[in-house]
Order: C-alpha cells, then structure tokens, then sequence
C-alpha cells in the first residue's frame, strides 16, 4: 500500500508540474504570457501541439497494433480448438525472444509494429528466420501453423508473350522456354501461320465462319501424326508457384487434341498432375472453352502429352499459368528435431509429419520472407 502512495504521489506530482508548465509558460496572461515576443510564445505552442500530437498518433498505432496482435492469437486458439490440439506456441514479434538469432539471417525487426521483413540491399531476396527450440513433453505428430502475414502481388496470369519463335523452339522474354517434339506445320505463304507463340498471345480462337477453321493466328499447330509433347522450362525465373494452368483446346473444325499434364524437377522423372483429357472439334469442345485446372505446384518443368483427333496434327489455341512467384510468396519449414530436418507446411491446415526415422519432441519454425513481405505473428499447435 505505501509503495502505492508513493507512486501515485509521483504521477500526481509530475501531472501538476506539467500543468503549471502549460498553465504559466504556454497559456500565460497577456498576449505574450511569460516570452519576450509574441513569436516565441507561438512556436512554443505549435511545438507543444507537435509533442501531443506525436503522442497521440504513437498511442493509435499502439493501440491498432495490440488489436491485430490480440486477433491473431485468437484465431490461432480457434485453429487449435477446430483440430482438437492441447498444445500452442504464439509468438507477436513484438520482441526477438523466439528467434535464434544465430541461424536466422538478413532480417529486419521493427521493434513498434513487431515485424520482421528482409534487410535492404539484400541479394539473396529473403530472409531466413528459424525460431528458438521448443521442448515438447511428448512426441509429436501433427501441427497447425496460424500466421498473420503480408504477401504482396496477387496471382497473376505469367506473361510468356512477344518471344522469338522457330519450328520447335519458343523463348519468352523471360527466358521461359518451350520445346515441342514435333515442328510447326508450314504454310509456304505465310510463314508466321501456326507458331508456337500464338499458345501465348492471348487470342483465344474462335470460328470464322469457314468450314475448316478459325483465324490461324489463333492457335499452335503441329506437323505431326502421332503423339508429341511440350516441355516448359521455369528455370529462368526461378520455379513460380503455379496455381492454376487454364487450357483453351479448340481452334478449328478438322482438328483436336486430347492431352494431359507432368511435372519434373529434373526433366526425366516425371509426375502426372493432370490426367488425359479429351477434346473434339464439335460442339461437345466449343470455341472458348476454357479447362482450368487448381494444382499449386512449383516445378522446373511442365510437361504436356498430346494425342491427334481428325485430319490435321497436334493443336492447341492457348496455354495460361496463374502464378505466384516465389519471390514474393513466404515459405514455412517445421521441425520435431531441432531443425536437423525441415518439412514444408502450409499455414491453416491440418500436417502430419512424415519422416517416422525423425521423431523427437525438439519444435521449431523456419520461415523464409522474401522482399516486399511482412511476418507479423506465428502460432503453432500441436499433438
């Protein structure tokens, strides 16, 4: 209790000593008060003006963060109720505790809006932040990541357009490569008929009235009979996240193609993302049609498989990748030793760990920013 008083008399006292300050020297009597001229009184005032309201846009921005901070740890408590977990870490960044400051590199802290974003004139492009170990009293098998986090630069369709073009070969600006097994068909008059690049243009074709086909600007056409292929290469622009690739098949009337879609990371074992997909030139494939498919996926290569429907070689009128780049997209690592492994994880949903040969109860958080965005808060549950 006296060491109440004692405080509650030194706010008091440092409240009317503050007061007597504004009362006598700020809002004197007369028209100059205490100062000399009438110019000194008034910079006096604007400078008190400032002071408040620097205080008072301080105490909104404080305020406005502890909201944001109270909300994430409420959403991460929520996340741990939906999966039944007993078990949660929560860190706002509001101080550097939970990061082990010898792993984690080029980040930058700030210190008033508990932040962390990459340091500038940065040449790797992101930050790696590895959070301190968290001893767990039992093994565990499953987590949930709850994050608040900025990523900029929604996805996008990759502009592939304006590249150089040969029979087999298409370069984007980019340095996005595209091979086809198969050279283009060859119309002796007009050269530039059927190219690969027409896959990217954005002229999604459509009938032109005649009975064989559409505008030959509109789609690629190869000189083929049999089954043929065509290899994207992402290396150039570092593997995007791909999360959807949009195919628009019909170009003319004599002519289709059935496909499906592989990934590869080194170009020779490959994945089947998309199974075979059928395609005709009537009215069961119309003009337009567009076959979106959601796959999130970031691989080196993208490979399509395609079969010849009618009289004509393989066809297609456009190709679209919805990307993300992974220059501006955050990637969350988790480890139950002690980041001596790192599994991917991916934010508001339910991981179940997989490496069985690395089981332990060593918990810990490996997060790479890259520039433009902005980690605000973690949590992880677990059981």
């Amino acid at each position: 209790m006296i060491i109440m008083d004692i405080l509650s008399y030194g706010t008091s006292s440092k409240a009317d000593k503050q007061e007597k300050v504004t009362r006598n020297e700020i809002l004197g009597e007369g028209i100059t008060g205490s100062f000399l001229t009438m110019k000194e009184r008034i910079d006096k005032i604007d400078k008190s003006i400032q002071n408040v309201t620097r205080q008072a846009d301080k105490l909104i921005i404080n305020n406005a963060v502890n909201i944001m901070k109270a909300n994430a740890k409420l959403n991460a408590i929520a996340q741990s109720k939906k999966y039944h977990m007993h078990n949660m870490i929560f860190d706002d960044l509001l101080d550097l505790s939970g990061i082990d400051s010898v792993k984690s590199k080029h980040y930058k802290h700030d210190t008033n809006l508990g932040t962390v974003t990459t340091e500038d004139n940065q040449e790797d492009n992101f930050a790696t932040i590895v959070t301190t170990i968290e001893e767990t009293d039992a093994h565990i098998d499953k987590a949930v990541l709850s994050i608040d986090a900025i990523e900029p630069e929604p996805p996008s369709i990759l502009d592939l357009s304006n590249g150089e073009d040969n029979s087999f070969k298409y370069i984007a600006p980019n340095g996005v490569t595209v091979k086809s097994s198969a050279k283009k068909y060859e119309y002796k008059d007009h050269p530039e008929y059927y190219a690969l690049s027409h896959l990217f243009n954005g002229t999604i074709s459509i009938s032109d009235g005649s009975i064989f086909h559409s505008d030959p600007h509109s789609y690629w056409l190869a000189d083929s009979k049999g089954s043929q292929s065509l290899i994207f290469d992402f290396q150039s622009i570092g593997n995007p996240v791909i999360e959807t690739i949009r195919v628009y098949p019909r170009a003319r009337n004599d002519a289709s193609s059935n496909y499906r879609i592989l990934v590869s990371d080194d170009d020779i074992n490959y994945e089947e993302v998309v199974p075979w997909v059928t395609n005709t030139h009537d009215d069961n494939t119309p003009y337009e049609t567009m076959r979106e498919y959601e796959l999130l996926l970031s691989n080196r290569f993208v490979r399509f498989e395609l079969t010849r429907n009618g009289s004509w070689g393989i066809i297609l009128s456009e190709i679209e990748f919805i990307v993300d780049s992974i220059s501006t997209k955050i990637k969350y690592y988790i480890s139950r030793n002690g980041g001596e492994t790192w599994e991917k994880i991916k934010p508001n949903t339910l991981f179940y760990f997989s490496d069985s040969d690395q089981i332990d109860n060593k918990l810990c958080l490996k997060v790479e920013i890259p520039k433009g965005a902005k980690l605000s808060s973690y949590a992880i549950t677990w059981s």
